[in-house]
């Protein structure tokens, strides 16, 4: 059986869009013969649920998760965030070698520079990796202005994604602009590269159910 190694800081029960997105996907994956898990951090719930247990390791249907880092709401202040974000790093890469070897990885920009860090583990691991394009960092942050595009971080920040996104099997996009960001800033080769716009559910509830159409 296949093993698919999922890796995003944001996961069920995380309120955030991703988190969302990211269940529905793999909800709608558990007919096929795959073996899949998640590599993410801990969710920040809503008031009245703190105290509700949310294990290192869990199951959401057939989908392993494994939780990484601490357990806080690091939405609060800028230190927390990056205490956070430091011991959820540092957690996964233990657990995404272990995990990793044999499997395919796909990693969705959440952390923001999650294209190197996949990039570098695939090194020392030996595995191959997919790249989920939900943002394109530095770009973003130039575009927000809060980045100079001149700046040496930026320029090496590019250096590295450009590498790490030419290496990756196939690196999924959101549109056609960052398609064509990616294609004509990063040298991605347009083969690589796979349109796959969001969705959403349209009742409330449930998991996603992909339109099936025969050609």
């Amino acid at each position: 059986m296949n093993r698919v190694l999922l890796v995003s800081q944001p996961y069920w029960p995380d309120l955030q869009s991703t988190s969302h997105l990211l269940d529905e996907l793999l909800g709608a994956m558990e007919e096929a013969p795959l073996d899949l898990s998640v590599v993410c951090g801990y969710p920040v719930l809503l008031a009245g649920d703190e105290d509700r247990p949310i294990p290192a390791t869990d199951r959401r249907g057939k989908v392993r998760v494994f939780r990484c880092g601490l357990r806080l709401d690091y939405k609060r202040s800028l230190p927390l965030r990056a205490l956070y974000m430091a011991a959820f790093v540092l957690s996964a890469t233990w657990r995404i070698l272990r995990e990793g070897r044999g499997a395919l990885v796909c990693a969705v920009t959440n952390p923001p520079f999650s294209p190197v860090w996949i990039h570098a583990l695939s090194r020392l691991a030996g595995f191959r990796y997919q790249i989920v394009c939900h943002d394109v960092f530095p770009d973003g942050l130039v575009a927000l202005g809060k980045l100079r595009d001149d700046r040496l971080s930026a320029r090496l920040w590019r250096r590295a994604n450009r590498s790490a996104l030419r290496g990756a099997e196939a690196v999924v996009v959101l549109g056609r602009d960052m398609r064509d960001l990616l294609r004509d800033r990063y040298g991605v080769a347009e083969e690589r590269l796979r349109l796959v716009p969001h969705w959403s559910v349209a009742d409330g509830g449930g998991r996603f159910e992909p339109e099936r159409t025969d050609l």
